[in-house]
C-alpha cells in the first residue's frame, strides 16, 4: 500500500508512452488549455467582480483602483515588519525578501 500511488503514476505515464506521441501532445494542449483559461480568468474577475469586505473574515477587494496599485507598489516598511532582522531595525526590501542570511 505504500507505494500505491507511485506505482500508478508510473504505470499511466508508461501506458502514455506505449500509446505514442499524439496522446501525449492531445494530453498536453488539454493542458495548456486549461492553464490559459486560469491565467486570463484572473485579470477579467478584477474588471467584472464589484469591490467589496467582508467583515466577518476580514477580507476586502478593491477592484481597479489606483490608492491600492500604489499602495502596493510602494510599500512602507516599518520597524515591525515581518522579515525585519532585528526588532528595532527598519527592515528594507533586501532583507524581506532575502533568500540566504
Amino acid at each position: 500500500m505504500r507505494y500505491l500511488y507511485a506505482t500508478a503514476v508510473l504505470v499511466l505515464c508508461t501506458v502514455i508512452c506505449l500509446m505514442g506521441s499524439s496522446i501525449f501532445a492531445k494530453a498536453s494542449n488539454f493542458l495548456l488549455i486549461i492553464l490559459l483559461a486560469a491565467t486570463f480568468a484572473i485579470p477579467v474577475s478584477a474588471v467584472i467582480r464589484e469591490p467589496f469586505y467582508d467583515p466577518n473574515l476580514d477580507i476586502s477587494f478593491t477592484g481597479l483602483s489606483m490608492k491600492t496599485l500604489k499602495a502596493n507598489l510602494f510599500p512602507r516598511f516599518n520597524k515591525e515588519a515581518a522579515g525585519s532582522e532585528s526588532p528595532g531595525k527598519e527592515a528594507l526590501s533586501l532583507s524581506i525578501f532575502k533568500i540566504v542570511g
